[in-house]
């Protein structure tokens, strides 16, 4: 995948301001896309970890192949810092689509969560009712009657079935980063999120980029299109001049 330009990566920065973090990976791995000439007519549809490994893919293009953050550590609350090769990141495709399967009388019918269905829950729900409504809407489940039963009311071996599916069938979905505490050592495993490391990535890249913006644009009158348009090693040169 080919890195974005200067110019559509500050409008990523605007439109990140605006737009809910799953919308915005939507729109900006679509101009990605786009650039090498691939739909994305739906994309919010691929399952989550397919469109992660594309945003990894994505990422690794725009900011290089290592990956480096911090986490807290949930024991002593101390920052522990990580750094791993972004490829680490990527979970080989499963293969696996929707399936269908019975269980305790019932039949089961599931797929992967997509962007589409991130998009469509209450994300400021508790961790419980988003669950279920994912459930809901990526899982139908019949009794023998034909009558469709809702997430409260299935029985826990049939989530605990779906779950297991969807880490076989959408490994990338979930990734959890092994990460050692250095004030306390404690040892956990910490979600992995792509779209908030990506944002982040992106804001502090914008926010250097208008900050030379200022700079040049201060000292020569030069416009925000004019300076952007230069190549890194003159941008850099000429703000080198005005603090030599």
């Amino acid at each position: 995948m080919r890195r974005l330009d200067t110019f559509v990566l500050i409008d990523a920065w605007d439109r990140g301001h605006m737009l809910p973090a799953d919308a915005w990976a939507l729109w900006l791995l679509g101009k990605a896309l786009a650039q090498e000439g691939r739909s994305a007519d739906d994309l919010c549809y691929w399952p989550v970890g397919v469109r992660d490994r594309e945003l990894l893919r994505l990422r690794e293009a725009q900011f290089g192949a290592r990956l480096e953050g911090l986490a807290g550590c949930p024991r002593c609350g101390a920052d522990a810092e990580f750094e791993l090769p972004a490829d680490a990141l990527i979970a080989a495709p499963s293969g696996i689509g929707a399936a269908q399967f019975d269980i305790e009388g019932l039949r089961v019918e599931c797929r992967p969560v997509n962007t589409d269905d991130l998009l469509a829950i209450d994300a400021g729900a508790d961790v419980e009712s988003v669950a279920d409504a994912l459930f809901d809407r990526c899982v139908v489940v019949t009794g023998q009657d034909g009558v469709r039963l809702c997430a409260g009311s299935v029985p826990s071996a049939v989530r605990v079935a779906v779950n297991d599916y969807l880490e076989r069938a959408d490994p990338q979905a979930d990734l959890r980063l092994h990460i050692q505490c250095p004030a306390c050592g404690h040892e956990w495993q910490a979600g992995f999120d792509i779209v908030s490391f990506l944002w982040k990535e992106v804001s502090d890249r914008v926010r250097r980029l208008l900050g030379e913006v200022h700079e040049l644009a201060s000292a020569y009158g030069w416009s925000e299109a004019e300076i952007l348009a230069l190549r890194p090693s003159r941008r850099q040169y000429y703000l080198g001049m005005l603090t030599s």
